[in-house]
């Protein structure tokens, strides 16, 4: 019996309770206060059972995942939030939403699987559809309501690998070149010499960027400045091509976004996408989405010689086994090859376009564009 106390991803506070039942199996609940855990775990040691907030039984597993969704959703990330409902209601809901949640076991589980291949569903889809389940239901036996995860014990589809896409740095000088303003330009150079995510260059402030490093501790999502994706904060590198960008650019006031919309505030990303990103890559050449630009970040960390777990921090990565389990092919593309700086294969890029516009006929005015 014992009581742990934990951060939420949004800075809050939880409490968990352990205790052994009297078949000597491990049990928990959560709560939101210390008051309510001392009661909790003076009750398991008084050999009390703790009744749960609703009984398990005859529940269907739509009550349970609406009451999941209202309790932890704001714990969660707002894109978190919007991709667990999303998969709840297009490939969960339809075939289990009616199910009592005492009723579903791991044969039920993998019904539900193949039923959901069946309908059209990826093996990718089906392993996210078993995680928001699996997530749900560990929630429900934390708080007492069903005795197991009955998804534990049924095994995710094997998939391929995908291997991330990453520009050259020729590529990525050839969209640059593309954009119609000076700070378009720089989210370009965010993205792809600083790895930022869209969200937290959106997020960005120029008091977070000093001469020799950016703090990256927000992101924009849905139009609010919320924590990082992980709740942790970062610092990564600047680089000299960043630095000189961001000088020819300009800072601005300290308490300023370092990239805003057109009439001020936060930059609306889709919009952006549409209708500045997708006219310069078209016009570049080049088959690239703005999050490519982030994995050419990490392949230059990769093949200057940095460590995984030194790209890790770079990219803000939970754990280094994320990192090389996303950029193992880069690393073995990159082993026993010589090892180029990121400001040196961008100086050879840009040298490269410089030379390539020399020789080109004269370009047509400017393209202007508004998100």
């Amino acid at each position: 019996m014992s009581i742990h106390k934990y951060a939420t991803p949004k800075g809050g506070t939880r409490y968990r309770v352990m205790w052994r039942d009297d078949a000597n199996r491990q049990r928990s609940k959560t709560v939101e206060t210390l008051a309510e855990a001392r009661r909790l775990d003076a009750s398991t040691k008084l050999g009390a059972s703790p009744t749960p907030t609703i009984t398990g039984a005859g529940m269907k597993l739509s009550d349970w995942m609406a009451q999941w969704f209202r309790a932890h959703g704001p714990e969660w990330a707002t894109t978190t939030l919007k991709r667990r409902e999303s998969i709840y209601n297009c490939w969960i809901d339809q075939q289990l939403g009616d199910v009592p949640i005492v009723g579903i076991n791991g044969m039920r589980v993998r019904e539900y699987r193949v039923q959901l291949l069946a309908s059209g569903a990826t093996d990718k889809t089906a392993n996210q559809a078993h995680s928001v389940l699996s997530a749900a239901l560990t929630a429900a036996r934390d708080e007492g309501i069903i005795e197991s995860n009955p998804c534990l014990g049924v095994k995710r589809l094997k998939t391929l690998a995908t291997n991330r896409r990453a520009l050259t740095p020729l590529e990525v000088e050839q969209i640059r070149d593309q954009m119609p303003t000076a700070r378009d330009q720089l989210i370009v150079s965010f993205l792809a010499y600083a790895g930022l995510r869209p969200g937290e260059l959106c997020a960005l402030k120029w008091q977070h960027i000093t001469e020799r490093h950016i703090r990256v501790e927000q992101s924009a999502q849905s139009g609010k400045i919320v924590r990082t994706k992980t709740g942790k904060t970062r610092l990564v590198h600047v680089c000299k091509t960043l630095r000189a960008d961001i000088a020819e650019y300009g800072r601005g006031d300290p308490d300023d976004l370092v990239i805003s919309g057109l009439r001020g505030g936060i930059l609306h990303w889709k919009n952006w996408f549409r209708r500045v990103w997708v006219p310069a890559a078209e016009a570049a050449g080049v088959d690239a989405r703005p999050y490519d630009l982030r994995h050419t970040f990490a392949s230059l960390l990769i093949h200057s010689g940095m460590t995984i777990p030194e790209v890790a921090l770079e990219l803000g990565h939970s754990n280094p086994n994320m990192t090389l389990g996303v950029y193992a092919h880069v690393y073995q593309k990159a082993h026993g090859s010589k090892r180029r700086s990121l400001d040196g294969a961008v100086r050879r890029a840009r040298s490269q376009r410089s030379e390539n516009d020399q020789d080109a006929a004269p370009s047509a005015q400017p393209r202007t564009a508004s998100e």
